[in-house]
C-alpha cells in the first residue's frame, strides 16, 4: 500500500477519489457537494485510537476543542477539563494488508480546488491508496471490478493507546451510517472497533 502526506497530494493538483469512513458518512461535514458511493475496502480495520486532542494543547487548541465539543452538547466547563485530561478517540482507519479485513464507506470525488480545504481538516491524516468495490444498495452484492481511492489513515503521533471510543461522536456516525441504509449500519458495526480486539457492536 502507497502512503501519501497531504503535501504530495495537494504538489500533484490533481483531482482524487476518497473513501469516507467516519464523519464524512454525513454529508453535512463536508465541505462541498458531493455525489457519494457506497463501497467496501480490504486491508484495513476501522478503530477507535486518534486521539481527539493534542496532550497539553496550547490555547487557539482548546479553543478549538471547545467548540467542537459543542456540536455534542458538551458545555459544562467541568466536563469539557475532563475531556482535555482524558482525551476521547475518534476514528481511524489502519492498514493491515489482509484482505479479511473489510471496511465500508462512502467514496467521493474530491477537486484539486478542494484538496487544501480537506487538507487542513484533515491534517493529522496521510493518505492510503487502496482499492474498493462498489455495492449496490438494492442487492447490496459488490461490484466485480476494483477501483483505486485514497483512505485517510492517523499519523503515528495521533494514535492514543487508551482505545476510549468519543460515544457521543460514535452515536451520531452510526446513526449517520443507518440513515443512508440498514444493511449499510449493520455493517459499520460490524466492522468498528473499539480496541484491537473488541467490536462495540459485534
Amino acid at each position: 500500500m502507497n502512503k501519501f502526506s497531504w503535501e504530495d497530494i495537494l504538489e500533484n493538483n490533481q483531482d482524487i477519489q476518497l473513501i469516507g469512513y467516519w464523519s464524512l458518512l454525513n454529508n453535512n461535514t463536508h465541505h462541498c457537494e458531493h455525489q457519494t458511493t457506497p463501497v467496501v475496502f480490504y486491508g484495513f480495520k476501522r478503530i477507535y485510537n486518534y486521539r481527539a486532542c493534542p496532550e497539553n494543547p496550547c490555547e487557539k487548541w482548546r479553543a478549538l476543542f471547545k467548540e467542537y465539543l459543542k456540536k455534542y452538547n458538551i458545555v459544562d466547563e467541568n466536563d469539557f477539563e475532563n475531556h482535555i485530561k482524558n482525551p476521547p478517540c475518534v476514528l481511524n482507519c489502519e492498514p493491515t494488508g489482509n484482505k479479511k479485513d473489510i471496511v465500508n464507506g462512502l467514496c467521493m470525488d474530491i477537486s484539486s480546488s478542494e484538496l487544501e480545504k480537506y487538507s487542513i481538516r484533515e491534517k493529522d491524516y496521510d493518505l492510503v491508496e487502496t482499492e474498493y468495490q462498489i455495492i449496490c444498495p438494492q442487492t447490496w452484492k459488490t461490484n466485480e471490478i476494483f477501483q483505486k481511492a485514497f483512505v485517510l489513515t492517523a499519523k503515528d503521533s495521533a494514535i492514543y493507546d487508551e482505545w476510549k471510543p468519543f460515544l457521543a461522536y460514535h452515536n451520531n456516525t452510526r446513526n449517520w451510517a443507518y440513515n443512508l441504509w440498514e444493511y449499510f449500519g449493520k455493517m459499520f458495526d460490524e466492522t468498528t472497533l473499539c480496541n484491537e480486539w473488541k467490536y462495540l457492536h459485534k
